[in-house]
């Protein structure tokens, strides 16, 4: 699914708001990289074993947006932020710093969108997600936690 141009100021609007909290970090402008195809902010360095986060926004999927000859239709659907981290060597979230991950799970979902937790398996860097988004980010195998912020969410899923 293409980008729209309300994932864009998302991103814009929490890069901003990452890099007034201070973080241990560096944040990075907001990205946009064909392999992801959606706009993304990478927070650290990226390499293995860090502390890095990545955060991705892109529309919910909707597969029934169709019109009556089947094409997708342009939707103004709830985004959702994908917050990505390398799991450490012996506990869930062992590289990263707990004040960063509670200061960024806090922005990210501030922004009232669906907010997937994915944590990658040890070894995998925030650079090798960027690299293979349809290993790690577009597939549930990763997914650890999902936290929906309005019970629209859920419904629009039914459908």
């Amino acid at each position: 699914m293409a980008t729209t141009q309300k994932a864009l100021e998302m991103a814009r609007e929490l890069q901003d708001r990452l890099a007034k909290r201070g973080l241990s970090l560096t944040v990075a402008d907001v990205a946009f990289d064909s392999s992801l195809s959606q706009p993304y902010i990478k927070i650290g360095p990226g390499v293995d074993g860090d502390g890095s986060f990545l955060i991705r926004l892109k529309p919910i999927e909707w597969p029934l947006a169709k019109d009556i000859l089947g094409l997708d239709q342009t939707v103004y659907t709830p985004h959702k932020a994908q917050l990505a981290v390398e799991a450490g060597a012996a506990v869930d979230f062992g590289y990263a710093v707990t004040a960063d991950l509670v200061a960024v799970m806090g922005e990210v979902m501030s922004l009232g969108c669906r907010v997937e937790m994915i944590v990658t398996p040890n070894g995998t860097g925030i650079n090798d997600i960027i690299a293979a988004p349809q290993t790690y980010l577009d597939v549930d195998t990763y997914v650890q936690a999902v936290y929906e912020a309005h019970l629209y969410h859920k419904m629009l899923s039914s459908q």
